[in-house]
């Protein structure tokens, strides 16, 4: 269970890196892992994973099909916090694919949820994704002031790779 988790955790910083590969290699292990011990939760947060790394090589529809199995699982699960972070997931997809009008559905319902949880660092994340979205748009002072607000919790939260990432998407 703890090699599962630590697996996770390195995934993520992979990820996180962009080492792509050894991301995947660490999540599907991690992935075999929670299968063999029944832990559909984290199935579910490796599914999160592949799918974010799918997503950072380009490959959405991939991308999407692991964030389906994720948020089956969360829904079964009544996990809202996993649901509120793969709706997001959803949304940077539909973003990447210029499908802002879809991107800002997803951020929306994954803003609410983390609204209804009290999760601040959640409700930076969307609020600057659809920061990016409303400027595809070509709606920058909604961008703007989405900007802002993000900045605003990741200061309060002591997030600066948020508060770098939301500053240099006003840029």
């Amino acid at each position: 269970y703890d090699a599962a988790w630590a697996l996770y955790e390195l995934a993520m910083l992979d990820r996180e890196e962009g080492n792509f590969k050894q991301a995947s290699e660490h999540a599907q292990e991690a992935l075999t892992f929670f299968r063999d011990i029944g832990d559909a939760k984290g199935e579910a947060w490796m599914h999160m994973v592949l799918g974010e790394v799918s997503r950072g090589r380009g490959r959405y529809y991939e991308a999407l099909g692991h964030f389906d199995l994720a948020l089956t699982s969360f829904r079964n699960l009544y996990n809202e916090e996993g649901i509120a972070s793969t709706l997001r997931d959803y949304g940077t997809v539909h973003e990447a694919l210029g499908n802002y009008g879809k991107a800002l559905t997803y951020y929306e319902e994954s803003l609410r949820i983390y609204n209804s949880l009290g999760q601040r660092s959640g409700q930076g994340w969307v609020l600057a994704d659809r920061s990016v979205a409303h400027a595809g748009q070509g709606k920058l002072d909604i961008a703007e002031q989405e900007c802002r607000e993000a900045i605003t919790i990741f200061r309060e939260q002591g997030i600066r790779r948020g508060e770098g990432w939301a500053l240099r998407a006003m840029a």
